[in-house]
C-alpha cells in the first residue's frame, strides 16, 4: 500500500497506490519510485475519468511497461474542460458500459428521480467570480429553493455545496428552518468527516452540509443510509452533478435481516432561469446541461415550479 502515510511495498505483486502520493515522488524523480513503477506491468485505476488531471496522467507515464490498463469510473467522458481524451489516451477506447436502469434492475443500485426546482432571479454578468457569488452563493431566491427542497426531502439529507461561504449561508438557513445541519469539508480530518456522517444517519432527520470531499471514494459504509441528495451547487459540469447524485445510489440493507429499506431516491436540483428574456445566460445554460446529464444517464428528471 502506497498512500495514506503508508509506503509499504510487500512482495511487489499487487499495490494499492494514490495519485497524490506518487506524483510528488514522481515529480522530485524519486529513483526507488521510478524503478518501482517502471516493473509495472498492468494498472487498475478507479475514477479514471481522473486521468485528465496532471497527478494521475503522471502516473501512468511513469509506468511505461504496463501493457494491461482498465480503468473505471461510474461517470461519463464528457468533461467540459474537453480534457476526456487524455483519460481515453490512459487506457484506450471504452470496452463496456451498462446503464442506470440495467443496475437498478439487477438489484445493484437504486432508483433515482431529479427533481429540479425553477428558480428564477435578475440575469448577472457571469464570469469565474462575481456572477457565480451573485447568482448562486448570495442568491436569495435560491438559497430559499435549496431550504424548500431540503424541507421537502427524505431523510438524512446530503446537500452539496461548492464555497465555504455558501456552506455557511446554507446552515444557518437550514437550521433555522428547524433542521438539525452540520458541515463537513476539507478542513475536517478523515475521521471528522466520518464522525459527522455518522452523526447524519443516527439523528435521521437532519441535513449534512459537504463539499467535494464527498463526490468520491469510500466516506463510510454508513453512506448507504443515506435518503436524498441535493446538489446547491449549480455548473455545468456533468461529471459533477453525475458524481453527486451517485452517492445516493447505494441500496441500504437491514444488517441482520439483508432486508431492503432503501432502493430508491430523489436528487434534488435546480432548474435556473432569469428574468432576461433574451438568449439563455451562463446559469440557464448550466441547469439545462445537468438536467441533459441526468437524463443521458437514464434517470427520470422532473422540473417543477
Amino acid at each position: 500500500r502506497l498512500g495514506g502515510g503508508v509506503w509499504d511495498e510487500g512482495d511487489g505483486r499487487f499495490i494499492g497506490a494514490t495519485a497524490q502520493t506518487l506524483a510528488p515522488r514522481i515529480r522530485d524523480r524519486d529513483p526507488a519510485t521510478l524503478a518501482l513503477l517502471s516493473q509495472v506491468d498492468g494498472v487498475i485505476w478507479d475514477e479514471i475519468h481522473t486521468a485528465a488531471g496532471d497527478q494521475v496522467r503522471a502516473v501512468f507515464n511513469a509506468c511505461p511497461r504496463a501493457y494491461w490498463r482498465f480503468g473505471l469510473s461510474g461517470t461519463p467522458l464528457n468533461r467540459s474542460d474537453m480534457r476526456s481524451i487524455l483519460s481515453v489516451a490512459s487506457t484506450e477506447q471504452i470496452i463496456y458500459e451498462v446503464a442506470a436502469d440495467e443496475l437498478v434492475r439487477l438489484g445493484v443500485s437504486s432508483r433515482c428521480t431529479v427533481r429540479m426546482l425553477r428558480v428564477r432571479q435578475p440575469a448577472v454578468a457571469w464570469d469565474f467570480g462575481d456572477g457565480y457569488t451573485t447568482a448562486v452563493v448570495r442568491s436569495k431566491a435560491r438559497n430559499a429553493a435549496v431550504v424548500r427542497a431540503v424541507l421537502a426531502s427524505t431523510k438524512p439529507t446530503l446537500v452539496f455545496f461548492k464555497s465555504l461561504e455558501h456552506g455557511a449561508l446554507l446552515q444557518k438557513m437550514i437550521e433555522r428552518a428547524g433542521v438539525p445541519c452540520k458541515v463537513a469539508s476539507g478542513r475536517d480530518s478523515q475521521q471528522s468527516r466520518v464522525d459527522k456522517l455518522k452523526w447524519l444517519v443516527r439523528e435521521g432527520h437532519a441535513a449534512l452540509l459537504v463539499n467535494k470531499i464527498f463526490q468520491e471514494g469510500e466516506v463510510d459504509r454508513c453512506l448507504a443510509q443515506v435518503r436524498d441528495v441535493v446538489n446547491a451547487v449549480g455548473g455545468e459540469s456533468a461529471i459533477v452533478a453525475l458524481q453527486q447524485l451517485g452517492r445516493g445510489m447505494r441500496i441500504d440493507r437491514c444488517a441482520v435481516t439483508g432486508a431492503v429499506l432503501k432502493d430508491e431516491f430523489t436528487l434534488w436540483d435546480f432548474f435556473d432561469e432569469t428574468d432576461d428574456g433574451g438568449e439563455p445566460t451562463a446559469i440557464e445554460r448550466h441547469a439545462r446541461k445537468r438536467a441533459n446529464a441526468y437524463a443521458k444517464a437514464g434517470h427520470q428528471v422532473l422540473i417543477e415550479d
